[in-house]
């Protein structure tokens, strides 16, 4: 059954909840075997989903915009990546 996850879950800063029904634009990276990002490197999703933006002519306002990152797969060696941007809210009806 859908629904949030028990706070027991969530590390020390993380917000549980479920998300108001919207779209978002969204960016996977998914490292080659033995990859690794250079220090202060920008992450190559963030990088991926700014040029999402671009393409499609929206202004990222980062203090109008929530970028969220997820990180799906516990294994550094088999993980993917994901940034997203909520572009609107979806409205009933």
């Amino acid at each position: 059954m859908p629904g949030p996850l028990d706070s027991e879950w969530a590390h020390p800063g993380d917000h549980v909840g479920i998300l108001p029904a919207r779209t978002e634009l969204v960016a996977q990276w998914r490292p080659e075997h033995g990859e690794e990002l250079p220090d202060g490197a920008t992450h190559p999703a963030i990088i991926a989903l700014f040029d999402a933006l671009d393409e499609r002519g929206i202004e990222l306002r980062l203090n109008r915009m929530e970028v969220r990152q997820t990180v799906l797969g516990q294994d550094p060696d088999d993980c993917t990546v994901e940034v997203s941007v909520r572009i609107h809210e979806r409205t009933a009806g």
